[in-house]
């Protein structure tokens, strides 16, 4: 918590300002924490210039919400400061949202007295926020200008590569910060950067070789964190947990947040380093549900635990390209690869829907079962070195991911996730039971002249998977007839089951009827009340059938209830809107959407 400030508070002489920015710059933010605070605790710095450098080396010493005090205090009593303009912007698009951001910078004045790195800087942050909406036209041309108005802008390489990045250009985005190092080798940004786009380019030991260089030049808990995590994804455990101890020492300010947040990492680190007791201890001071679960957990081991972990390598997905992206990391765990993007280019259209994963795995000499995914099944295929993947839906819209591993000692499944370069892990169990409504779904697949490995092996629901995805192919290539006989198929089986009920709708979906949609989506409600995908199926249902009351009603009662998803606000607020009287209500509707939602 930051202290009250006394009246007095601390003027910071400007040759002290100049040499803790000249420390700041290098990435000596030990060093200049320890110049800044002999003159004085950062929270009573006085001045907006010291408590720009002060807000921004508290921010690179896991000391954020001083960080954020400062700045937003400079620019409340500085509103000609083009530097605190950024600042404050930039604090506001984490607590209220891109947009609100873009307003405030809209609305600014010119700053034309500012230096020219300040307004270029106010430039690269618009860019920024317009990529966050996928507006890349709208993004070049603003940092066009903003490299026009300080072409030696050293942070806006930094910017073009996040902008090439989000565009799924990653060897461009290396080049640009690879350019921004050689005019100042280890520009901390730009370091933490190249590591990143290596990363994603299959370059590990590149990243490696810059990360654990850059500790001979760097004080940077920032950087040396990347590393820490790059140490563990790479089996590195006893290095990472060097690494985790002295990002400690290297944030001499960190708050009590970013202390919970450390002892989660050391936690790991002790477990993966084999000492439980550690690992528990630390643990219990991580706070958060899953630490609580890890503390107990570790603390009492279970005799049989084990740790599992399959080698599937990480390939990064583009937009909307998570399917192909994950099914190329299993082709080449199994040495059967096949190309991302040529892949993606074949079976991939705004997303992936299951049976045409199914179907080319088919075509191209896989053996292929769906299933729903269990702790007991996820443990049997994974002792025998089969990896699958996994789905999981939401209210409108769905992931392909790979389970690649678990720890019966801590109950986990360990995921491969398209995007995201590390190892993520779930509670096992608890996590399966959120996507119940939908299986989940999962899908192995083995080359064809190894099947023998699946044998004697029962999938959950494997039975009627597979006349779901012949069903699924019947009514791909508008053979309804068959798709009827692989629905008959399954009402004999079981007519309640969940994809019985799916292969109804899907047949009324198919059939344009409306009414027997909304009759099966019922059905499925009653036994998840508070599914959203359900939930919002029944009122675009409603919506179609125009029956505007109760679609008004049942919407209405959504958007009202306690903890109801952001998505509902967004639809109460466009049907608000259509009534002029009710503007306004409307409008901070949207906005308590936005804020919670920065990015849709």
């Amino acid at each position: 918590m930051i202290p009250r400030i006394a009246h007095c508070g601390v003027d910071v002489p400007p040759d002290e300002i100049a040499e803790i920015t000249r420390l700041y710059d290098l990435g000596l933010y030990v060093q200049a924490c320890t110049r800044a605070t002999a003159v004085g605790p950062l929270h009573e710095w006085r001045g907006t210039a010291a408590r720009l450098i002060g807000g921004r080396l508290a921010n690179n010493l896991h000391a954020s919400r001083l960080g954020t005090w400062l700045h937003l205090r400079a620019w409340r009593e500085d509103r000609t400061n083009a530097e605190a303009a950024y600042f404050y912007a930039s604090e506001m698009s984490r607590t209220r949202g891109a947009l609100a951001a873009w307003r405030f910078l809209k609305k600014l004045p010119p700053f034309p007295e500012a230096p020219a790195p300040a307004r270029a800087d106010l430039l690269s942050l618009q860019t920024r926020f317009a990529s966050y909406y996928r507006d890349f036209a709208t993004s070049a041309a603003l940092l066009r200008e903003a490299e026009a108005t300080a072409p030696d802008r050293l942070w806006l390489w930094v910017e073009k590569a996040d902008l090439l990045e989000k565009q799924d250009a990653y060897a461009e985005a290396l080049a640009a910060v690879q350019h921004a190092l050689v005019l100042r080798p280890w520009y901390r940004p730009a370091v933490q950067s190249a590591a990143h786009l290596f990363q994603l380019l299959g370059r590990d030991d590149e990243a490696l070789a810059l990360l654990t260089e850059a500790q001979q030049h760097l004080e940077s808990s920032h950087a040396l964190t990347q590393l820490a995590v790059l140490q563990t994804e790479l089996g590195q455990h006893a290095a990472a947990l060097a690494s985790w101890e002295r990002v400690r020492a290297l944030a001499p300010l960190m708050e009590k947040a970013s202390l919970e947040w450390w002892e989660a990492r050391m936690s790991d680190a002790h477990y993966l380093c084999g000492d439980l007791a550690k690992a528990a201890d630390c643990a219990s001071r991580a706070k958060g549900g899953f630490f609580e679960k890890m503390a107990a957990r570790l603390a009492a081991p279970a005799a049989d635990g084990r740790r599992v972990v399959l080698p599937v390598e990480f390939v990064r997905q583009h937009h909307m390209t998570c399917a192909p992206a994950t099914l190329s990391a299993l082709s080449r765990f199994w040495r059967m690869p096949v190309d991302h993007l040529a892949l993606a280019a074949t079976i991939c259209y705004d997303g992936t829907p299951d049976h045409v994963e199914r179907h080319w795995a088919v075509e191209n000499g896989w053996h292929v079962r769906e299933f729903r995914v269990t702790w007991e099944v996820s443990r049997a295929l994974l002792d025998r070195g089969i990896p699958f993947t996994i789905s999981t839906v939401e209210t409108q819209s769905a992931h392909l991911q790979a389970i690649i591993g678990y720890d019966s000692f801590r109950g986990t499944l360990l995921v491969r996730d398209p995007y995201q370069r590390t190892t993520g892990e779930w509670l096992g169990e608890e996590f399966l039971a959120d996507y119940v409504p939908n299986g989940p779904r999962g899908m192995v697949l083995v080359p064809a002249d190894r099947a023998a490995l699946l044998d004697g092996l029962a999938l959950p629901d494997a039975d009627f998977y597979d006349p779901h995805y012949r069903l699924e192919r019947a009514l791909h290539v508008h053979d309804r007839a068959a798709a009827q006989q692989h629905f008959e198929e399954m009402e004999r089986a079981d007519p309640a089951h969940r994809l019985t009920l799916q292969a109804r709708r899907q047949l009324a979906w198919y059939d344009s009827s409306l009414p027997r949609q909304l009759a099966v989506v019922e059905e499925l409600l009653a036994r998840h009340p508070k599914n959203g995908g359900f939930l919002w199926s029944k009122l675009i249902a409603l919506r179609e059938l125009a029956r505007r009351d109760d679609y008004r009603e049942f919407l209405r009662g959504l958007a009202a209830e306690k903890d109801s998803e952001v998505l509902f606000w967004r639809e109460w607020a466009e049907e608000l809107a259509q009534d002029a009287r009710e503007n306004f209500n409307a409008e901070r509707l949207m906005l308590r959407a936005l804020h919670f939602r920065p990015f849709d």
